[in-house]
């Protein structure tokens, strides 16, 4: 068996309102195999969001450590932590989150231009993965002109745009009507099934949960439960 791809231990998040002290992650441990879609479920409030920016390193934890594919997050500088982010993760956002003044083809280009790949290489990599998302023929259409699923559509194929292994969704079908959010509930597995990659969902979309490999509940920031041997 692989390595897993997510180790948490002991995650700890507190954050300070004025004289308070907020916990948002209270001990977290949590450990996530790689080619699986876990889905995190909770109420508002419980510590999904928080959770997610701890493993998409846009936040560090005030205690606990956090290794994503092998790394310690804990001990890296702000550098090593944005080409961290650069090459592991893939963000899709819930608001998609696209450079309006740019085409699909240019938004899936941005991450590679920072990345600063050659410009034949990414243009290539760019039109593959606007064809695998089912969207070649909009590659010159800016996000005016495409419908929500078309637009969250090219926010995926961006979040591969540096074939990251780990692709972190905060409510990714929370805009979409229930048969475009099916379409991209469909699209995230065949990337978990066709190219090896995690996928790590914030939702409390019900479909997204059947679908998923793992579930994990979480509540007033601690897990509360896990179904699926792969989270433990």
């Amino acid at each position: 068996m692989s390595e897993p791809l997510v180790v948490l231990k002991d995650i700890v998040k507190d954050y300070r309102t004025g004289r308070h002290t907020v916990r948002a992650l209270d001990g977290v441990n949590l450990t996530v195999d790689r080619a699986v879609m876990a889905a995190v479920i909770g109420p508002s409030g419980s510590g999904k969001s928080t959770l997610l920016n701890i493993l998409g390193a846009l936040d560090r934890p005030t205690a606990g450590e956090a290794f994503i594919d092998r790394v310690s997050l804990n001990g890296l500088s702000e550098a090593d932590l944005t080409a961290y982010r650069r090459r592991t993760v893939g963000f899709v956002f819930q608001e998609y989150h696209l450079i309006p003044n740019l085409s699909a083809l240019e938004n899936v280009l941005l991450p590679m231009e920072f990345a600063r790949l050659p410009a034949h290489e990414a243009e290539r990599r760019a039109r593959e993965l606007l064809e695998a998302v089912g969207l070649a023929h909009r590659a010159s259409h800016r996000p005016n002109r495409l419908s929500g699923g078309e637009q969250q559509r090219v926010a995926i194929a961006r979040a591969l745009a540096n074939d990251p292994p780990f692709i972190l969704a905060d409510e990714p079908t929370g805009n979409l009507d229930t048969a475009t959010g099916e379409q991209i509930i469909h699209l995230l597995k065949e990337f978990v099934r066709t190219r090896g990659k995690t996928v790590v969902v914030v939702t409390h979309d019900a479909a997204i949960v059947a679908e998923a490999d793992v579930k994990v509940h979480i509540k007033d920031g601690k897990i509360i439960g896990a179904q699926a041997p792969v989270v433990r």
